[in-house]
């Protein structure tokens, strides 16, 4: 749909928002399209104290892309997940809340926008694009070669002794291109198994730009960690733009034990 005014030639960037505006730099046209966000969250994992124990079928997310839609001047690329650490229950409460509330919100003022735009920088919540293990895709879920809205399961940690592996699905797929799909932290191929014998199973150290350390911690060794999605286009600038963003779930990671 599309509105008319005459604006400063700001260019706002709203990150994480249910649509998005970008603004010409002059007097004229100002374009509004909807970019719509993953969907259909069929398994969501949830925590409702510091110390909870979820079953292992429930440190499981599972949702599914929005790609079918047709778009008329966007590109659609692909679709991110994106995490955070932390070691303090109720902050993460806070935190998590005020994000699902920001993604709920219909009000696009300067004010929200700012708060948007900041959802994903190190002043501000820090959460990280969640990856996979020595693959080299931009996007965590590439678009698919022709538009189909895809299932998608994650799973962060390797659970009763790989009974249940930590994988990324698609439609029941656990490789793109020949390569596997591990999940793993945002540098280095840090994995999401905490405290084991592995080079790459250190657990989270205060600086770590994914990890939220508090001095407080809820539990010792408990780490409990959100995941929202997000759909990414492209506009005709060749600008990322986001659509709002859905929350997946939470679990936590217990690294006092092998099997957390």
């Amino acid at each position: 749909m599309k509105k008319t005014s005459c604006k400063l030639s700001d260019f706002l960037f709203l990150i994480f928002t249910g649509s998005f505006i970008f603004l010409t730099f002059s007097c004229g046209l100002d374009t509004y399209e909807v970019i719509y966000p993953p969907y259909g969250v069929s398994n969501r994992p949830e925590i409702t104290s510091y110390n909870d124990e979820q079953s292992y079928e429930n440190k499981t997310f599972t949702f599914t892309t929005k790609e079918t839609f047709v778009y008329s001047e966007v590109k659609f690329l692909g679709t991110d997940v994106y995490y955070k650490i932390y070691n303090n229950f109720d902050e993460m409460i806070s935190e998590r809340s005020t994000l699902i509330n920001l993604s709920e919100s219909t009000e696009y003022s300067n004010n929200s926008a700012v708060k948007m735009t900041t959802l994903t920088t190190s002043r501000d919540f820090g959460y990280q694009k969640l990856k996979t293990i020595d693959t080299r895709n931009e996007f965590l879920i590439p678009a698919a070669s022709s538009p189909k809205d895809r299932i998608v399961t994650i799973r962060l940690s390797n659970y009763l002794n790989n009974d249940f592996k930590a994988s990324l699905t698609i439609d029941g797929s656990s490789t793109i291109d020949g390569e596997e799909l591990i999940p793993c932290r945002e540098k280095n191929n840090l994995t999401f198994d905490f405290g084991r014998d592995g080079n790459n199973d250190l657990e989270p150290l205060e600086g770590d730009d994914d990890y939220n350390f508090n001095q407080t911690a809820s539990r010792a060794g408990y780490y409990y960690i959100p995941l929202f999605a997000v759909s990414v286009a492209r506009d005709t600038t060749y600008t990322l733009q986001f659509s709002r963003i859905e929350y997946l779930g939470t679990v936590i990671i217990n690294s006092n034990s092998e099997d957390n």
